[in-house]
């Protein structure tokens, strides 16, 4: 009996793995079902469903286009706000507060840029920045002559002023 998962039956059509294939037949299978859905990879991070889900859900789909337009309401509504403090400052000529908001207030009032930048930072932020360390612990593990050098770079840091850009 197949499992279910969120009311659905894994796999879905298109995806049922005949339990006579050979290993090579079986791994072509797998394989081309991953590579249909590797573009699929991203907007399953984004929206927490594990990798595999889309191949055992066949409404992966409504699901992530309902979390896409949460999370757009939920941008649209800081930079709404953001654009209507920075017109009431502008009216009553006062001073912005000093924050991210103002400031972008300040300096565009042009929707697309505010939300572009909002979403940079909201989303790149945070999952460019652990990107980039897994793929440099990914290096490291793997190329021993990149960690002695690391070691080698960072023994001469040591008591050393600290560099700010």
């Amino acid at each position: 009996m197949p499992s279910r998962r969120q009311g659905c039956i894994s796999p879905p059509q298109g995806y049922h793995l005949d339990p006579g294939l050979g290993p090579d037949a079986l791994r072509k299978t797998v394989a081309t079902a991953l590579e249909r859905r590797l573009l699929n990879y991203m907007q399953l991070r984004y929206c927490n469903i594990g990798y595999t889900s889309n191949l055992v859900c066949p409404h992966f789909q409504t699901r992530f286009q309902r979390a896409v337009a949460g999370s757009r309401a939920y941008v649209l509504r800081i930079e709404k706000e953001a654009v209507r403090a920075c017109n009431i400052l502008c009216e009553q000529n006062a001073q912005a507060p000093k924050n991210f908001l103002s400031r972008l207030g300040e300096i565009t009032s042009d929707r697309t840029e505010i939300i572009d930048q909002l979403l940079s930072v909201i989303l790149a932020g945070r999952d460019t920045t652990a990107g980039l360390l897994s793929v440099m612990f990914h290096v490291v593990a793997r190329r021993l002559d990149v960690k002695v050098e690391g070691a080698r770079r960072s023994s001469k840091l040591r008591g050393q002023a600290v560099i700010s850009l």
